[in-house]
């Protein structure tokens, strides 16, 4: 599963209004074995996730022997202003220059994902398998 988590993939992520699930692409950062998304400290995921934390994650699987597969994993999440720790991601997000100006930018927003499940989908095969988190 890691290799398909490196070189910043496009990820579905999924929150929840009330009711209603929302779910929308985001640029998924991986580093020392943790998922972080960037956004911005305005942007409506980050009342969703203060209402509930519970989120998922999808990422369509670009493997020649599986060219249609996907990982599925649920967990929660945790907004992060942390200047430490937006001073260390902050580099590793490809997009920082077009939105914010430093890594202390009051506007500049961590999402770190703790996946506590996930499933692997061999759409070759039509079979799922869960993965060790």
């Amino acid at each position: 599963m890691e290799k398909h988590l490196e070189g910043n993939p496009t990820v579905f992520f999924a929150t929840t209004d009330g009711t209603t699930p929302h779910v929308r692409p985001l640029t998924l950062i991986h580093k020392d074995d943790e998922i972080w998304f960037a956004t911005c400290s305005s942007d409506h995921k980050l009342s969703e996730i203060e209402n509930n934390a519970q989120c998922e994650i999808c990422l369509v699987v670009n493997d020649p022997f599986d060219p249609q597969g996907s990982i599925r994993l649920q967990g929660g999440a945790q907004i992060v202003f942390d200047d430490i720790i937006r001073k260390e991601i902050g580099p590793h997000v490809p997009f920082f220059p077009l939105l914010w100006e430093s890594f202390t930018d009051p506007n500049f927003c961590l999402i770190r994902f703790d996946a506590t499940k996930g499933t692997y989908h061999d759409a070759s095969h039509n079979t799922y398998c869960e993965l060790t988190i």
